[in-house]
């Protein structure tokens, strides 16, 4: 988001996302996030969010049409996320605004980048794109939006050619989660530009870090035997896993209706 050039990975993006809708014929089940992902020095966390507080009052400032939500983790990575739509002349919208914000406030834009300086280890752009008929959202939910403070996610890394018979399994595991009638639900993801593939990733809410663990025994101990047979079978189709625990950050995030 920080980086202009990434508007070439947003072409390559979208022609890849069309070819995907195209198969699957069904492309209001999609949702784009673009990510930018931040590894921030434990040392400079302050200065870092000092920062950021000025980067984000700049698109606010001006106006800009697209939200930036906010969220840190456990392991000082922060992450940028803004919802974009699947047809090509977003883009055009996205970085007209995003170029008109920075000439608004040059001098600022310029303050901004100081103030980050020497703050952060690396950042990353990425592409990830909600799929809301693999996700799971209970008829009635344990818990309030405003309630979902904490954020758990887990990062799955499919291995090669295996991608078909892990959506399966994925679907077998929303259908289980149905069955038992689980209050707590979960969105599935999968990752695109800028991510090792195939991923899926997992993400979980819950009011903060102790009431997670609680349900998850609960959600275990509901699921039974059938959830122990079927993590053997989806186990086999899995090379890697990274699971992160973080918070939204609101008090760093902008909104649209702010605007309103």
């Amino acid at each position: 988001m920080k980086k202009t050039c990434i508007a070439i990975s947003f072409l390559v993006l979208f022609f890849s996302i069309s070819l995907k809708v195209q198969a699957q014929e069904k492309a209001p089940k999609y949702q784009v996030y673009n990510i930018s992902d931040d590894l921030v020095k434990p040392s400079m966390k302050s200065e870092y969010e000092e920062g950021l507080k000025d980067y984000i009052s700049i698109f606010s400032e001006n106006n800009y049409p697209y939200p930036i939500y906010v969220y840190s983790t456990r392991d000082f990575h922060y992450y940028y996320v803004t919802p974009i739509g699947l047809k090509f002349s977003e883009l055009d919208s996205l970085y007209k605004y995003f170029n008109q914000a920075i000439k608004a406030s040059p001098e600022k834009w310029e303050s901004v980048w100081k103030k980050f300086e020497g703050t952060y280890e690396y950042n990353i752009n990425k592409i990830i794109v909600l799929n809301r008929e693999l996700s799971y959202y209970p008829e009635n939910p344990r818990l309030q939006s405003e309630e979902e403070k904490f954020h758990y996610w887990v990062f799955t890394y499919v291995k090669v050619g295996k991608t078909k018979e892990f959506i399966e399994l994925i679907k077998k595991w929303k259908e289980l989660h149905q069955q038992k009638n689980i209050t707590d639900g979960y969105s599935v993801y999968f990752g695109d530009m800028g991510t090792e593939q195939p991923l899926y990733i997992w993400h979980m809410t819950a009011k903060d870090l102790a009431d997670f663990w609680t349900q998850d025994k609960i959600i275990y101990e509901a699921l039974g035997d059938e959830a122990k047979e079927l993590w053997l079978e989806t186990s086999k189709l899995i090379r890697k896993i990274e699971r992160k625990e973080g918070w939204f950050r609101k008090n760093l995030s902008y909104f649209l209706e702010e605007k309103e």
